[in-house]
């Protein structure tokens, strides 16, 4: 909880720091003191009653330095207690009102104390305060509405943009959300056709069962490993669809027949975890288990024009009369949601009938090289 606290505090926006909003007041009214200095010296000689730099100096540092040492610090925190917001405007008027003239009356006083001990002031304190009062209240109370308006503008905004970044952060959280569920929606999808030929091996095929419970078992097991990996090589992708073509190929024996072509040169590049899986095992499904004869299931993987093409390919009978081709089985539109979430527009899921028989599904994404440390590299081991 506290570690909870402290981060919050450091992804809290700097300009809504008061702190921080002070000081970019202390670097305005300095530049307006140096500009008062300037001005103050050569309008007092161009009336006819010049002053040294030295007391040009004085009145303004006097004049700025309670302002910004003292007076901005106290607007600001009257500011974020009683912002001028929609819910609170009635109770907030009236204190910002009451704000701007004890700001006025603040300063006539702190300015005379600094007249008094720098032993400026041509009379006794009391009309000293007097004189600054009426003589500056009135620019004061205008000087309080244009650092509130500035605070206010500087508050909001930086809110604002907190907002934005919540909810972006939001966004990113239920992105993440969905691609898990997408990703565990893929696996009972292909537990539970495992298990369906496993109970039917049971009896006619125990060493078969045996082995397949074997192979299942190793998969479950790098499958749960990896879950919150979202992307990995190529390379490990293959390794992972091997063990899935393994237990098919103890499944379909001599039916089945695997042919991978992969550029060397795309082995290094970045895909979606489990993207190959739901696709083959679509491929296997409509061009092995459903033909007594042997059936061939291709995967490529290539680079072309900076993207990252894949292919899976499988020769199987040819589509039934009335079947869709949009492919709208769990597997292909867990994929394409998936790939949506991932890469947006720059990525493509096409599913195609091939001439021959079979079909053919291609798939289209970025061209991005893995960092040389993968995480969660340890999931995919043996």
């Amino acid at each position: 909880m506290r570690q909870a606290q402290t981060d919050l505090q450091a992804e809290q926006p700097l300009l809504q720091r008061g702190w921080f909003l002070w000081l970019l007041f202390l670097a305005a009214w300095t530049a307006l003191a140096v500009l008062g200095t300037w001005f103050n010296y050569h309008q007092r000689r161009y009336v006819g009653r010049p002053i040294t730099w030295r007391t040009a100096i004085l009145i303004n540092v006097v004049a700025y330095s309670v302002w910004g040492l003292v007076l901005t610090p106290i607007i600001i925190a009257i500011c974020k207690h009683w912002p001028l917001g929609r819910s609170g405007l009635r109770r907030a008027i009236p204190i910002h009102l009451l704000a701007a003239f004890a700001v006025g009356t603040l300063d006539a006083l702190l300015r005379t104390g600094g007249w008094v001990l720098l032993r400026q002031a041509d009379s006794g304190f009391a009309r000293t305060f007097t004189s600054e009062f009426l003589f500056i209240t009135e620019m004061d109370i205008w000087n309080y509405w244009v650092v509130a308006a500035v605070c206010h503008g500087v508050l909001y905004y930086s809110r604002y943009r907190e907002r934005e970044q919540r909810a972006l952060r939001l966004e990113n959280q239920l992105v993440s959300t969905e691609l898990q569920l997408l990703k565990m929606q893929l696996h009972p999808h292909f537990l539970f056709n495992t298990l369906h030929t496993i109970s039917a091996m049971v009896h006619a095929d125990p060493d078969r069962a045996e082995q397949m419970i074997t192979q299942l078992g190793d998969l479950l097991r790098l499958t749960l490993e990896g879950v919150e990996v979202e992307e990995v090589t190529v390379k490990r992708e293959l390794e992972f669809l091997q063990r899935y073509l393994d237990i098919q190929q103890t499944r379909f024996q001599d039916r089945l027949r695997v042919r991978l072509e992969v550029e060397p040169q795309a082995l290094d590049a970045r895909v979606p975890y489990l993207l190959l899986q739901p696709l083959v095992e679509n491929a296997v499904f409509h061009g092995v288990a459903r033909s007594s004869l042997p059936a061939t299931i291709e995967v490529e993987v290539r680079r072309s024009n900076g993207d990252l093409c894949l292919a899976i390919r499988n020769d199987g009978p040819p589509r039934r009369t009335g079947e869709t081709e949009d492919g709208r089985g769990i597997g292909l539109s867990n994929t394409r949601a998936r790939l949506t979430r991932l890469y947006g527009i720059s990525q493509e899921l096409r599913l195609q009938p091939r001439p021959a028989g079979g079909a053919e599904v291609r798939v289209r994404l970025p061209f991005r090289i893995a960092p040389e440390r993968e995480p969660a590299a340890h999931a995919f081991a043996s």
